[in-house]
């Protein structure tokens, strides 16, 4: 749990420490497991290519970093569920420091972004098999 959630919890139950643990609770709940497990693959990864990569650091977790994880993700063709966890996850890393999602996620990094989503969903769907719906008579 986050201080800020800690914090937060404290301005607003006035002491009752029942309501305390109820917050708690909720916070440490409000995503799935599986979502935070896909979370921390992602970010596992990003640090990887990060230290693998000359000229790149991963405790500077800047739009550099960011936007060429993004492009590698495009060369290795993650797929689409890859897409959909690949901003949330670095979010994610971006609120334990502290620092503005909006100076890493810039218009430029959201377009590679969306552009790697599209790319992939195409893949994606260009994979599977069409199915005729069958009735039993």
């Amino acid at each position: 749990m986050e201080e800020e959630e800690l914090l937060f919890l404290k301005l607003i139950t006035d002491g009752n420490l029942e309501l305390q643990e109820a917050g708690k609770d909720m916070f440490i709940g409000h995503r799935a497991k599986g979502t935070m497990e896909g979370y921390n693959i992602v970010q596992k990864r990003f640090k990887t290519f990060c230290d693998e990569t000359t000229g790149l650091s991963y405790k500077v977790l800047g739009i550099k970093e960011v936007s060429r994880y993004v492009i590698d993700c495009k060369i290795r063709k993650v797929p689409y569920s890859y897409w959909m966890k690949l901003k949330p996850a670095i979010v994610k890393l971006l609120d334990i420091r502290n620092v503005d999602k909006d100076t890493v996620f810039t218009t430029m990094v959201d377009k590679l972004i969306q552009g790697g989503k599209r790319e992939a969903s195409e893949v994606d769907l260009q994979s599977r098999k069409w199915r005729p719906w069958h009735r039993s008579a």
